[in-house]
């Protein structure tokens, strides 16, 4: 795993946590609110945010990803 490399710090692994757990919350939270829903009524969210949330996770992992290793 990713996380698991030795060049990855404390603080960034933190951040990748905290941001899937965020992320993960409001999908959950966000999917079940839009599944009471009539079909006529307005949605929960857009499909904007939707996608700034995805482009913020796709971004941070390949910030992490792409991080070179140390030169030994």
């Amino acid at each position: 795993m990713i996380l698991s490399e030795g060049h990855i710090t404390e603080e960034e692994k933190k951040q990748f946590a905290e941001l899937t757990t965020q992320t993960s919350e409001w999908w959950n939270k966000n999917k079940e609110a839009q599944a009471k829903l009539q079909f006529y009524e307005n949605p929960i969210f857009e499909l904007t945010e939707l996608i700034n949330r995805r482009e913020n996770l796709h971004n941070l992992v390949t910030k992490l990803i792409n991080k070179p290793k140390p030169a030994v």
